[in-house]
């Protein structure tokens, strides 16, 4: 995917990120704060529980457990120490948004 002149990649795939900055001219880092994060995790949940999101595979229930819970509390801080340092270092543009109204904000005006 990295070989082609225009790529969009999704997800936060750590271990590929130095590869995938020298090939890009641009980041979007959606920084949102990790409660906001959990409490969507939650929100998801409650909507969604015992059944398929329209965005899951048939068969994948939405549930909620100790060890997803862990992760997006602790994925945050995580991932700065992991990240920050590729990041400086990036030539190309950084859009970082904190909260969702910034993104959003930013995709109108797309």
């Amino acid at each position: 995917m990295l070989a082609q002149d225009r790529w969009i990649i999704d997800g936060n795939y750590g271990s590929t990120l130095p590869e995938r900055i020298k090939r890009a001219d641009t980041v979007v880092w959606l920084d949102y704060p990790t409660v906001q994060c959990l409490w969507r995790v939650f929100r998801r949940w409650w909507q969604y529980r015992g059944t398929n999101r329209p965005d899951m595979t048939e068969g994948c229930n939405e549930n909620l457990n100790w060890e997803f819970l862990h992760f997006v509390a602790t994925f945050r801080l995580g991932w700065h120490k992991r990240n920050r340092r590729t990041l400086e270092s990036f030539g190309g543009t950084v859009l970082r948004f904190r909260d969702p109204a910034e993104t959003a904000h930013w995709l109108s005006s797309l």
